[in-house]
């Protein structure tokens, strides 16, 4: 073997110090796209955890408006049963006749008949 000359120590030196920096070069790339990486995955993984969140408080809501209208369904069938047993027509006349004075007309039919007058209708 031969001795190798200096220059070709000098290149070889040079281009190590060069493959050196062409790594050096390559890392805060590599580190950048793994941090990149690494943030699309926590944006993703957030959304992922906030759509939950959301979707539980919808169910929640949900369930609080079903029980309501459970509730809104139950007084409108209480009301109706309070509105029909009101208007029985028996206790209607009953009303009629005792609070109010009424009575219950016979047979005969009564035509009454009013003229009006001019005066009637001023003040």
């Amino acid at each position: 073997m031969r001795p190798k000359s200096k220059k070709h120590q000098v290149s070889k030196t040079i281009f190590n110090s060069i493959d050196q920096v062409n790594q050096e070069l390559q890392k805060p790339v590599m580190s950048l796209r793994v941090l990149g990486t690494i943030f699309l995955i926590a944006v993703i993984l957030i959304g992922i955890v906030w759509q939950k969140v959301h979707v539980a408080k919808l169910a929640l809501e949900i369930e609080q408006l079903e029980k309501e209208k459970h509730r809104l369904e139950e007084e409108i069938s209480a009301l109706n049963a309070k509105a029909l047993k009101l208007s029985d027509g028996k206790r209607v006349i009953k009303i009629a006749e005792e609070k109010l004075n009424m009575i219950t007309p016979d047979s005969e039919i009564l035509s009454v008949k009013h003229i009006f007058n001019k005066k009637d209708f001023e003040r």
